[in-house]
Formats: C-alpha cells, structure tokens, sequence
C-alpha cells in the first residue's frame, strides 16, 4: 500500500477540521484535523512527516455545502495526494481564516482529538515536529 493510501486509511475517522488564524506575528496559522481517537491520527501524522515534510505540499478544500467539505493535501512535484470526504467544518471559522491569510500563506497542518474547541492537539513524535503546508486553494 502506497503511503498516501495508508494516510487516508488511518484518518478514514476523521470528523472536522478547524482553522486557526495566527494571532500574533510570528505565530503560524493552524489547520487542524480532528478525531475521535487519537491512535490512527497520530500514526498517520508520523507517516505524513515522513513522506511528505521534503515535498512541497498545497491544501485543497473542496467546498460541499455550509457545513461540510473535502480535503486533499496534494505534493506539487509528485502530484501524491492525501484526500478525506465529508469533514465538518465551521463557516465562520475558514472565512476568517481566508480574510486573514492569503493562500500562499505557510502553516502548520495538525491533527487533533475533538472534545474540547479547540481540539486538543495530539501528541505525535517526541518532540514534537509540526508539518508545515505551503498554501491552500478554496473551490465551490
């Protein structure tokens, strides 16, 4: 199975995903991921670190309705892609993400554990190694 295969198997539980403005200058900009069960989403975390932290990385989010879409994290040079359907999402919350941040904007892609808003962040390697995306594109 091709690592991007086994990235979309692990985080097939994925729920929603939340967007996370930075609030001050040197603070990234977070796109979160978000699970019930942290074991499969830090696995494929890890997997994502290592297959994809050397590639150059663009984040598209297909927009389904108000409250839902689909994600696909896609390496520019390679065309690999990692895709999940049908995540929750907060319309308030990527409209100010969009209005803060331009799509060229670099920022941490992250995976979480739902429970509390916003989702907890999970623990992957020690110490911890965030992955950083190089942009994304909204289409309707």
């Amino acid at each position: 199975m091709k690592p991007t295969e086994q990235i979309e198997s692990l985080w097939s539980e994925a729920l929603t995903i939340h967007f996370a403005p930075s609030m001050r200058e040197k603070e990234p900009a977070v796109i979160v991921i978000a699970f019930m069960q942290s074991d499969k989403a830090a696995e494929g975390y890890n997997l994502l670190l290592d297959n994809f932290s050397n590639k150059e990385t663009t984040v598209v989010l297909t927009v389904k309705s108000n409250s839902v879409l689909s994600f696909a994290l896609v390496a520019k040079a390679t065309a690999d892609t990692v895709k999940l359907d049908n995540l929750q999402y907060n319309k308030q919350e990527l409209d100010d993400f969009k209005l803060k941040h331009g799509k060229d904007i670099k920022f941490v892609l992250a995976v979480g554990i739902l429970g509390q808003v916003p989702p907890a962040l999970i623990a992957t390697r020690d110490p911890f190694r965030p992955y950083v995306a190089d942009g994304y594109i909204i289409t309707e």
